[in-house]
């Protein structure tokens, strides 16, 4: 079994925007990283884990608690809603728009469809 990749960092909170899927994209900025910190930074990245974020400089045992929790809450995303926010972050990352999202949609479920449909006897 693979071990989990932590990393744990002093870090200023810079900005936050808010996404078309009611979802946030958080900006964080840090001192200078050791060269560990960034190869761990890197083995992270496009991964979706748990972030705790506090004034403090210590982790309370109740925070932690709170962390499994979240842990469970991002695991229990239906397959349909992965697919589907998936495919929009592609068709954005392509030059579309929520206006032109449906049609795309419909396309690429469509070919997903018939690709299993052929594999049928």
């Amino acid at each position: 079994m693979a071990s989990i990749v932590k990393l744990t960092l002093a870090a200023c909170l810079e900005s936050y925007r808010p996404r078309k899927d009611k979802s946030f994209t958080l900006t964080f900025s840090t001192s200078e990283l050791r060269e560990y910190e960034i190869i761990t930074i890197n083995q992270l990245m496009s991964k979706i884990g748990a972030l705790h974020f506090t004034e403090s400089d210590k982790i309370e045992d109740e925070d932690l608690a709170k962390m499994d929790v979240i842990d469970k809450e991002i695991n229990n995303k239906s397959q349909s809603t992965r697919l589907r926010n998936t495919l929009y972050i592609l068709h954005q990352q392509n030059g579309g728009n929520s206006a032109t999202f449906k049609e795309f949609y419909t396309n690429e479920t469509e070919k997903i469809i018939n690709h299993y449909k052929s594999k049928l006897g």
